[in-house]
């Protein structure tokens, strides 16, 4: 067992936008991979949890990096579970630069999923997970909060292909930062450096669908994505 997952990274070309930096759909996938691995650690992954007809989803992501890493630089990441309720696990991820210096935290929310009824189970149904909460560990990280803005207009529709879903067949949580980065114009993305991502994940996209991506039209930018039944799927802020 291990409580404290820590991962090292060499930041190739392929994890860097135009800007030369990490966008933060990349530092999403990034936690999301460490979360990922750490559970496999532990005995909760997602293969294991497979077997038992379940999966993790993602309920909330809030990252806030004080530094965007940079072409070929390195960086550890380190994430544990840090507390757990009836329905949702906790767990914080924190960004270090090769100096060991603190330049990002994160904190996500997940959800025990049957796969065959697509409900939510309670965390009591894997008991392993129960006894590996490690608290904050010293470390000041809110917890996911609500993204909380309804002003939004439609700027553009996207069908879900093959190349957006993972291995729960739905979109992919990054896909869905992925696509409102696509919304934004290139000089846009260069001035504002974003820094600060927010998300909060309520209902599922699968193979085919059509999604509206709606945006607000004052900063910090806020994007709802909602399916073709008109019902709300994604919120984002991107700051």
């Amino acid at each position: 067992m291990r409580e404290v997952g820590i991962f090292q990274f060499k930041l190739s070309s392929d994890y860097i936008d135009f800007t030369g930096t990490t966008p933060m759909f990349t530092l999403a996938g990034i936690a999301m991979q460490c979360a990922g691995e750490n559970a496999r650690e532990n005995g909760f992954g997602i293969d294991d949890l497979i077997k038992k007809g379940a999966t993790w989803v993602l309920s909330r992501m809030d990252i806030n990096m004080t530094t965007l890493p940079k072409l070929y630089e390195s960086i550890s990441v380190h994430t544990w579970v840090a507390d757990n309720n009836d329905l949702i696990s906790e767990r914080k991820v924190t960004f270090y630069d090769s100096n060991e210096n603190l330049i990002g935290t994160a904190s996500t929310m997940w959800v025990l999923l049957d796969i065959s009824t697509r409900k939510a189970l309670p965390l009591s149904t894997l008991p392993i997970i129960l006894d590996v909460a490690q608290g904050d560990r010293g470390m000041d990280i809110p917890l996911a909060e609500r993204v909380r803005c309804n002003d939004t207009k439609e700027i553009q529709t996207r069908t879900v292909k093959y190349s957006d879903l993972d291995v729960n067949n739905h979109v992919t949580s990054t896909k869905y930062i992925e696509w409102v980065y696509d919304t934004i114009d290139l000089e846009v993305i260069k001035d504002n450096d974003f820094k600060s991502l927010l998300v909060n994940y309520q209902n599922e996209v699968r193979f085919g669908e059509t999604v509206s991506i709606r945006q607000s039209p004052t900063k910090p930018f806020h994007f709802d994505i909602y399916s073709q039944e008109g019902i709300i799927t994604t919120k984002i802020r991107l700051a």
